[in-house]
């Protein structure tokens, strides 16, 4: 069970939040979370062979996040998570540049614990910064979200296919 300190397992890549008890492994599938509602997660989009299941509120130790988990053929390929601090804002009427900058400094210090303040890799450093920390089980990716225009903590655990 994750306390916030540990709320990953560097060697498993197993993910626990605190409230609701929920845990996300490399090896999840969409039928390990049915039905979705009891565990406070709600279908965004299904377009097959991908399903989006999205979560709001849950919590690490006394921190709030939401975000998305995403399956492909039924299997889990990756989850956001986003600090859901007021101070970040709170809707696109209270959005700013400088307030996704101190979310994303926040995602930076609480995954330093995370990851034993392993260094991660810049690997996107403008218009927006991007690091990256790879693992035997995938790799957590904290940055911009380019497309909706969000800082966010992505943990990815669909290895690259190779070409």
């Amino acid at each position: 069970m994750g306390t916030g300190k540990n709320a990953l397992d560097l060697m498993t890549g197993t993910f626990y939040f605190d409230k609701p008890s929920v845990t996300i492994m490399p090896t999840l599938t969409t039928d390990d979370l049915q039905p979705w509602a009891e565990h406070g997660i709600e279908k965004v989009t299904q377009n097959p062979p991908w399903l989006l299941l999205g979560y709001r509120r849950f919590m690490i130790g006394s921190e709030a996040f939401a975000g998305l988990i995403c399956f492909k053929d039924g299997a889990i390929q990756n989850i956001s998570l986003m600090s859901t601090r007021p101070e970040f804002g709170t809707s696109w009427n209270d959005f700013s540049h400088e307030k996704e900058e101190a979310r994303q400094a926040f995602h930076n210090q609480w995954l330093a614990e995370q990851v034993d303040k392993r260094k991660g890799l810049l690997t996107l450093d403008e218009p927006f910064k991007t690091w990256e920390w790879d693992f035997n089980w995938g790799k957590i990716v904290s940055g911009w979200d380019t497309k909706n225009g969000t800082t966010e903590i992505v943990i990815v655990y669909a290895k690259e296919e190779s070409p």
